[in-house]
């Protein structure tokens, strides 16, 4: 149920990117992401957190509106979806018209920082690990960590659920352990987050999302 209910949420992040367009309101584009959701697989939204334009880039929560998007807005998409009682949670990030430097590089940034976490994960770690490693690539990088009270989550029944990927934290974390990885970063541009879910496997882990693209997308 993970492994559809990932599948899905990737199939509507395609097509909100497919649809995104300057002149659509937020609310619309939660109607794109909802409508696939259910096409694809019967699942219904349980969260949505979205933002986008410049009064609005620091905000990681808050419901879609009514404000019409913009040439050069950054539109940034918090999404949990439901499948028979299973979720997933994880993040999408797009440039509408353009993007600049500055938003290539810190999402680049933060996509690197997720896979090499992603990478490390295997049975034996701890989840206080986890976010040991994320600060040390943070201080590698010189930039300040956004998310310092954890990078990551168990996801199962709930959309968030134990262990929390947090300093303190030492619950063992063990094959077929499914995680929501999500390091994040602010500059003075924008909130920039990769998110992926993921279960640990003896081999180290498998994707449950989309995998995303390494380049912010721009549509």
């Amino acid at each position: 149920y993970l492994r559809i209910v990932g599948r899905a949420t990737g199939a509507a992040f395609s097509a909100v990117e497919d649809s995104l367009r300057p002149g659509m309101t937020e609310s619309q584009v939660y109607r794109v992401f909802a409508r696939t959701l259910v096409e694809e697989c019967g699942g219904v939204v349980g969260y949505f957190a979205m933002h986008s334009g410049v009064e609005e880039r620091f905000r990681s929560s808050g419901w879609p509106t009514e404000r019409r998007i913009e040439v050069g807005d950054l539109v940034w998409l918090d999404v949990g979806a439901i499948y028979r009682g299973y979720w997933s949670d994880y993040t999408r990030m797009f440039a509408v018209g353009r993007a600049t430097k500055g938003q290539r590089e810190a999402y680049a940034l933060m996509h690197d920082v997720n896979r090499q976490l992603c990478a490390a994960l295997r049975p034996g770690l701890r989840a206080e690990d986890v976010m040991r490693d994320c600060a040390a690539l943070f201080a590698e990088r010189g930039v300040q960590i956004a998310n310092a009270s954890r990078v990551g989550h168990g996801i199962g029944t709930s959309i968030t659920e134990p262990p929390s990927l947090i300093r303190g934290d030492t619950t063992p974390l063990v094959s077929r352990t499914a995680l929501a990885i999500e390091p994040a970063l602010r500059t003075a541009e924008g909130y920039f987050v990769v998110e992926e879910n993921l279960v640990i496997t003896d081999a180290g882990h498998e994707f449950l999302s989309v995998p995303c693209e390494p380049e912010l997308p721009v549509v």
